[in-house]
């Protein structure tokens, strides 16, 4: 009996499937910025944005007489933000990439905090545009050591 238990649990552990992996590619989103409505509390605040309605509650277009500023295309693709709240430091956000698995993906960031302070408070956003995926659940945020920021269930 206790050899059938361990042959079962033998095959069961190496008949199990790893997760195909995905690179995905992020596209940067720039020329908005977030609403002043908007609170950024959290130290690292990270959404998913699926609908145009949702998207144009939360940002701003910042144009300009020289830049061409396009909507996202919400049929096929998701925003993806990162923000922190404001304060008087030069920081440098960005997304060094992102790898899909399963139902989730996980999208990597790469925070950067100056030391010598502004004259200014300043808000930090960074946004990206990702593929929509049918089945897709949640949306993961990394720093750049790898230390999980959020987990975003996907709408």
């Amino acid at each position: 009996m206790k050899a059938m238990f361990c042959a079962l649990l033998l095959l069961a552990v190496f008949s199990a499937k790893a997760q195909p992996t995905q690179v995905i590619i992020i596209r940067p989103l720039q020329n908005f910025f977030l609403d002043d409505r908007v609170k950024v509390d959290d130290p690292h605040y990270c959404r998913v944005i699926s609908k145009r309605s949702d998207f144009i509650k939360t940002f701003g277009i910042a144009k300009t007489g020289t830049n061409k500023v396009e909507l996202p295309d919400f049929t096929k693709d998701n925003v993806i933000m990162l923000a922190l709240p404001a304060s008087e430091k030069d920081v440098y956000l960005t997304y060094t990439n992102a790898i899909k698995a399963g139902d989730f993906i996980e999208v990597y960031c790469k925070i950067n905090k100056s030391r010598a302070p502004l004259t200014y408070t300043q808000q930090h956003v960074v946004l990206g545009i990702i593929p929509k995926y049918t089945g897709l659940h949640t949306i993961r945020f990394y720093d750049q050591r790898r230390h999980l920021l959020k987990a975003v269930k996907v709408n």
